[in-house]
């Protein structure tokens, strides 16, 4: 059982478990995923059928993007 269901929108956090959720998320699933990392985005782009969108703003160097343009974008 998947508690994502085609259709759904999702935020995904841009932390360690975020990485993670990608293991476990089928390549077939049709949703949209929220997302404030710029490497779990690039990751995405291997789903053909999640449409990804990212938070714009401050990037570090991990890759996530958090100020106060993003949260306002969450």
């Amino acid at each position: 059982m998947t508690l994502i269901k085609p259709g759904d929108m999702v935020y995904l956090t841009g932390g360690s478990f975020g990485f993670l959720m990608l293991r476990h998320l089928p390549q077939d699933l049709k949703c949209t995923l929220v997302v404030n990392n710029a490497d779990i985005a690039n990751r995405l782009r291997a789903f053909p059928n999640v449409d990804v969108y990212v938070a714009g703003g401050l990037m570090r160097k991990s890759g996530s993007i958090v100020d106060s343009m993003a949260r306002e974008f969450m």
